[in-house]
């Protein structure tokens, strides 16, 4: 069964802030406004991939992880996640995230109440699916407005833990 962003969110919100922690990006973020019509491949350290094309107004956005991953963020998004730090040339900035997340690496048991323990169908962000494992970390910023999957070996490069406000 494939499930939206909304049951995704609904779903797992409450788990992540119980059993998950608060995390930031920790590195800064390169990024430049996509030409409309071009295709992005996302591939991440454990094969997946993810095909996206741009549309007018998207942003590119280059991860600094080991495997650089690409992918497309909307311009309503990306203006409220990303503060530019530095023109790069070329187009390109150096982004800082605004936001913070909540995130769980996933396990079986979480998987299994919604049919297959080792393996959860989702819509991404983008109408997209993502097929998420145990292993992987499932991500919702704090504000509630998208569900995603990390890798374990991109997020560990990508955030770290911030403490709670109390």
């Amino acid at each position: 069964m494939l499930y939206s962003q909304p049951e995704i969110i609904a779903h797992f919100f409450d788990l992540l802030k119980r059993q998950g922690q608060r995390y930031s990006k920790k590195s800064l973020t390169i990024a430049k406004k996509a030409i409309p019509g071009t295709v992005v491949l996302t591939e991440t350290s454990d094969g997946q991939r993810i095909e996206t094309t741009a549309k007018p107004g998207d942003w590119l956005v280059e991860n600094q992880t080991a495997t650089k991953e690409h992918y497309l963020v909307s311009k309503a998004t990306f203006t409220k996640k990303y503060q530019l730090r530095q023109a790069l040339g070329e187009g390109w900035g150096s982004f800082q995230s605004l936001i913070q997340v909540y995130a769980l690496k996933v396990q079986e048991k979480e998987l299994a109440p919604l049919g297959n323990p080792t393996q959860l169908e989702f819509q991404g962000p983008r109408e997209k699916t993502v097929r998420i494992h145990p292993g992987d970390y499932l991500v919702i910023p704090v504000d509630q407005t998208e569900a995603y999957r990390i890798t374990a070996k991109e997020f560990e490069e990508t955030y770290v833990p911030v403490k709670e406000p109390k």
